[in-house]
């Protein structure tokens, strides 16, 4: 019954999606169609403001972070991956490993599939990552862990969720947390959030780090391309999203052209896009619409994580208001953000027609991203945390 009473609840979501996807314009379904030639067509970054000034700001965080570890022994990190139907999950925990393997860190990823045994033997990780979401912990090998564990000492980190999030009491997650001996927990809500919202977590007396989505220099930087579109989209289509793409979306699609890619916009849409080819995706839009979830828009929470890639990318994206926008962004003049559906369809035909308008947005919006919200600044907060507790 439960089961059927979640499904019933998701019709009006469900139902606005169908209404979005039979707006969209078919030139739009037309580019998905040949996406893969526009994809081909990249252009000279010779020229190009954007792309030269995002280069002297990529080329010097990658000589800072470049091995940055190496020689000081940091511990080996081992990552539960949840399965392809947490694409957001998935997409986070790979840009961490790439970028702490940048940084002479040793970390593997343990795929969902995979018992544990074997690879505890093979890698011995001095720290596990998991994700506290009861499937996620369901499927993790708690046996070969603590078995491990008896063998070799090996710390436990958790992303955990305040209980507006998952719907599970916040003191049931944490004396679950404690009993399996966790000795760290992590967010990626931003600072704000964790002393608003995670004080039971402190409580108890383990450390409780902000590790917030940032940008990925390593797989996202400006790629000038010789087609452009009025709007490219790379996302999914669910039921959490449907009621606020409903109200900001079917406007835009209906009356320009662009590109969709991600799971749920239909048999039209490609569902993945490999993450090598998202330079060139995103290179290929005027504008880049941005939407967050309610309970984002709501709460000093969070950005998501295409607020910064897409900064880095040199796009000039359209936002909604956030209330954490100013963690990245704290001045008016580095985003152009709206605060209502009608302010964002005005919005996007102004600048989408003043093309001169974009630029100062798109460097500003390189140069927030990197001066202190790349992975590499996010890691680098993990690692010399615990490179800490261990000298203490």
């Amino acid at each position: 019954m439960k089961e059927w009473a979640g499904k019933l609840t998701r019709i009006p979501e469900k139902l606005a999606i169908m209404r979005l996807r039979s707006q969209i314009h078919p030139a739009t379904w037309e580019n998905n169609q040949r996406l893969d030639d526009l994809l081909g067509q990249c252009a000279s970054m010779e020229g190009d403001p954007i792309a030269q000034h995002a280069q002297r700001l990529r080329q010097a965080c990658l000589d800072q972070f470049q091995g940055c570890y190496e020689g000081e022994k940091p511990p080996k990190i081992l990552i539960q991956m949840p399965g392809l139907v947490a694409l957001g999950v998935v997409s986070i925990f790979t840009n961490w490993i790439q970028t702490l393997k940048y940084m002479g860190v040793e970390v593997e990823a343990l795929p969902w599939e995979e018992r544990g045994a074997e690879r505890y033997a093979r890698f011995q990780p001095d720290l596990v990552i998991l994700y506290d979401v009861p499937s996620y912990l369901e499927n993790f090998d708690w046996k070969s862990f603590d078995q491990y564990r008896q063998e070799r000492p090996c710390r436990l980190a958790m992303v955990v969720f305040h209980e507006h999030d998952l719907k599970i009491p916040n003191q049931l997650r944490i004396e679950n947390a404690l009993k399996n001996k966790v000795d760290l927990f992590l967010t990626f809500r931003v600072p704000a959030y964790v002393d608003q919202w995670l004080q039971e977590w402190q409580a108890t007396g383990k450390p409780v780090l902000s590790i917030p989505f940032g940008a990925n220099p390593l797989a996202y930087y400006p790629q000038p391309m010789k087609a452009k579109l009025d709007f490219v989209f790379l996302g999914s289509s669910n039921p959490e999203k449907a009621l606020r793409y409903a109200e900001y979306l079917p406007h835009i699609f209906k009356n320009y052209q662009g590109s969709l890619v991600g799971p749920g916009w239909g048999s039209n849409a490609p569902k993945f896009l490999p993450l090598e080819q998202h330079p060139a995706f995103y290179g290929l839009a005027e504008i880049a619409p941005n939407l967050h979830l309610q309970i984002q828009i709501e709460l000093e929470y969070e950005l998501n994580e295409r607020v910064y890639n897409l900064a880095a990318s040199g796009c000039f994206q359209l936002l909604d208001h956030p209330k954490a926008l100013g963690y990245l962004f704290p001045q008016a003049d580095q985003v152009v953000s709206t605060s209502t559906s009608r302010e964002y369809h005005e919005a996007f035909a102004h600048y989408l027609h003043h093309p001169e308008e974009r630029t100062s947005f798109q460097m500003k919006g390189l140069d927030a991203v990197y001066q202190g919200h790349t992975l590499f600044h996010r890691m680098q907060s993990l690692i010399d945390h615990l490179l800490s507790e261990s000298v203490s």
